[in-house]
């Protein structure tokens, strides 16, 4: 498809061709809602997650609530969905200010068939450079490939000239010596010369100018391999080196997690004599859309800690990428070995194992990975650890990451005890167990919705939730009340 422009005429580009105004936008306003979620569920991901959430809608193969997994789901799509149209709308005003630029300066055309056109065509650029007082001067030229290698050719003195004047030339359907031949004019004038191509026809100018950089592209790798300096693409990078993320998934967040499994909030005794506490799960207040959204703002809370503490820490120090990757990594498995000492209920020497030996087995492992020259982390770990400033700043990510929660868990245990709470108070403190009446009469604020006589079974359940009392001695006791007896 062919494009006329005619230059410094805009009325005739205008009948024979398009505006030349920019459009970087993905979306408008009527498409942007389907448009979207067709590229949300074009992941494989996403279409996995939302079969599960459908399942979750029949209560007869799921005891799960359907919005532990709706919620999260919906949250992510519209989350993503406002970073696209938050996007968007910069990349619309972006396009709206390149749009309403008005071109400064002059552009001038040097064209001809022959010596002669192309000499009056470069006398009258040349003279209006000279002619123009401004500084820098804002006139650029352009110029096709017969006409410059005409121009160079025969009027070689006048052209350099003109290209020294110049602060923008303009150089269509030149070949690939034509390229290096105009490198080789620059350099010639004493200029420093950078020279940026991503096809085999620039492999020439590459080689020609002071410094390369090529780009590996849909043309081939020619240009990337014979410039000084390769960009193979041109995009973020991650905080984190791949062996840590890996790392951080396969091992150091999954063995705490799998290990907490045999933690007991109660033990078999107090559940035995208590048994309508199994309604808390039952019911669904354990796992709902509320205690998601606080471990959600927890994690957002931590993130954000590790984040500016780690960024403040480090500003003034001449640190790598990696180092502060690394920095920040610290942070998460310091703070991810409180949160799931703080959690844990019941310690046993595998768990202390799990907790204590995951974090002494990130420092082995990035401790070897820091030996191996060929790794990307060499020496990283040791330096960081020969530094005050590095344990100050985990003692600074913990403190400010677990004070809040500490001080929240101690108000809620103390001032909003639960049920299951009281329970676990009086097995710590050694005491006896006490009953359902006596935990009544306790002084401490109850939460009204978990009262003795509030705890029925849920509405819309199944009876598959009924084996679970029936196995208790005390299952034959309907009466939840004060007076129970309890063994």
């Amino acid at each position: 498809m062919k494009r006329f422009v005619y230059i410094n005429d805009d009325e005739a580009s205008k009948e024979v061709s398009c505006d030349n105004r920019i459009s970087n936008t993905k979306y408008t306003l009527w498409n942007f809602l389907p448009k979207n979620l067709w590229e949300q569920f074009s992941r494989f991901m996403n279409q996995y997650f939302l079969l599960i959430a459908c399942l979750q809608l029949w209560s007869l193969i799921t005891p799960v609530n359907p919005a532990s997994t709706w919620g999260p789901l919906i949250f992510i799509f519209a989350v993503s969905a406002s970073k696209e149209a938050w996007d968007d709308y910069h990349r619309f005003l972006s396009d709206k200010i390149a749009n309403e630029k008005q071109p400064k300066g002059q552009l001038l055309l040097i064209d001809g068939k022959s010596e002669e056109d192309v000499s009056r065509s470069l006398e009258r650029v040349l003279l209006t450079m000279r002619n123009t007082t401004s500084e820098p001067k804002d006139v650029a030229f352009v110029i096709d490939g017969w006409a410059l290698e005409i121009a160079v050719k025969h009027h070689r003195k006048d052209f350099v000239e003109l290209a020294i004047l110049s602060r923008t030339a303009i150089c269509c359907r030149v070949t690939p010596s034509q390229k290096a031949q105009l490198v080789e004019i620059l350099k010639s004038c004493d200029y420093r010369t950078l020279a940026i191509g991503d096809g085999g026809n620039d492999v020439r100018m590459i080689q020609q100018a002071d410094i390369g950089v090529g780009i590996s592209g849909r043309e081939g790798l020619q240009a990337a391999r014979a410039a000084d300096y390769s960009i193979g693409r041109v995009s973020g990078t991650s905080l984190f080196n791949s062996v840590s993320l890996m790392a951080y998934n396969v091992f150091y967040t999954s063995v705490p997690v799998l290990v907490s499994v045999i933690d007991k909030d109660l033990s078999e005794t107090s559940v035995m004599q208590h048994p309508q506490i199994l309604f808390y799960c039952q019911a669904g207040r354990l796992l709902n859309p509320s205690t998601f959204a606080g471990w959600f703002g927890r994690s957002l809370f931590h993130a954000i800690v590790v984040f500016v503490i780690t960024i403040h820490a480090y500003a003034n120090e001449k640190s790598e990428m990696e180092e502060l990757g690394m920095v920040a990594l610290s942070g998460c498995i310091w703070l991810q070995a409180f949160v799931v000492a703080q959690e844990t209920n019941s310690f046993t020497v595998l768990q202390h194992l799990s907790i204590w030996g995951n974090l002494v087995g990130f420092y082995v492992i990035n401790f070897l990975f820091s030996a191996i020259p060929s790794s990307g982390m060499y020496t990283i770990m040791f330096r960081l650890c020969s530094q005050p400033s590095y344990w100050i700043t985990m003692f600074l990510i913990v403190g400010a990451g677990m004070g809040p929660i500490f001080a929240l868990k101690y108000y809620r245990y103390t001032y909003r005890p639960s049920k299951i709470n009281i329970l676990q108070q009086a097995e710590r403190t050694g005491g006896p167990i006490v009953t359902i009446g006596n935990i009544e009469t306790q002084p401490r604020t109850m939460e009204k919705e978990v009262s003795p006589l509030s705890i029925t079974q849920p509405k819309n359940r199944s009876p598959v939730y009924e084996p679970l009392l029936s196995e208790s001695p005390n299952a034959t006791r309907r009466s939840f009340g004060p007076g129970t007896p309890t063994s």
